[in-house]
């Protein structure tokens, strides 16, 4: 049986670099996204470069390339990071070898903002929203079920930046770094 994490390491590998500012998802990579989301999410999707997103059920953080990330709490209160990888880069070959990265239960996508290059939208957020795939459905979801709780935190670097959700929210919305935007390129060397 093939798995969503087949087709997307089979991409890669047929698919070799990828550059910035491509604006179409390859179509293997397109049967990934549609098998998990169906299609609403690619009509909002498709005009805009790609990236991967995997999610983190564990604690702590298990490659430090360059990535994106943001750590929230799911319905049990557990933390879940998605994590946020350009496409063909070193951070994303490390997501999708890593065994600790629950790649085919999490399938989610998301992208990079080409025009601003440190600003992350976070499409990931997507998960809590039935069948519907617009930003605005999206944020009213995400901010009715979680922006009264401020329990919820970000993980940066080594330490915890407490938010309410709803600051996730404004920073999917806006496209600007916020809170829930770490940047490891320069900790590489």
């Amino acid at each position: 049986m093939t798995t969503s994490r087949d087709i997307l390491q089979s991409d890669l590998a047929q698919s070799g670099d990828h550059r910035r500012g491509e604006e179409q998802a390859p179509p293997k990579y397109k049967d990934a996204v549609r098998a998990a989301f169906g299609d609403r999410i690619l009509e909002t999707m498709s005009r805009l470069p790609w990236a991967f997103i995997g999610t983190v059920s564990e604690s702590g953080w298990p490659f430090t390339s360059a990535a994106r990330f943001v750590t929230i709490a799911d319905e049990e209160h557990r933390p879940v990071t998605f994590v946020i990888v350009e496409r063909g880069s070193i951070a994303e070959a490390h997501l999708l070898a890593n065994p600790r990265v629950g790649f085919e239960a999490h399938l989610a996508v998301g992208w990079l903002e080409r025009r601003k290059a440190r600003a992350v939208q976070i499409q990931a957020l997507a998960t809590f929203v039935d069948d519907e795939s617009s930003v605005e459905v999206v944020r009213r979801s995400f901010a009715q079920k979680y922006s009264a709780d401020p329990a919820y935190c970000v993980d940066v670097s080594d330490r915890l930046v407490h938010l309410t959700p709803l600051s996730i929210v404004n920073f999917y919305a806006a496209g600007r770094p916020q809170w829930g935007y770490v940047d490891y390129t320069a900790a590489d060397g």
